[in-house]
């Protein structure tokens, strides 16, 4: 089950960073953490809190 939700998760930011215009989810993730100062997955755990 672990293994399916990681799965999706990395689909689901793959998909995104690419509808961005990047072509390398690394770049994506490393470029939201400068702005955000947390990686994308930890963005959207902490959104989930507010």
């Amino acid at each position: 089950m672990l293994k399916k939700h990681y799965k999706y998760l990395m689909d689901f930011f793959s998909s995104l960073a690419n509808r961005c215009g990047f072509n390398s989810d690394t770049y994506f993730n490393t470029l939201f953490k400068k702005h955000f100062q947390q990686t994308p997955l930890e963005y959207r755990d902490s959104s989930r809190h507010r």
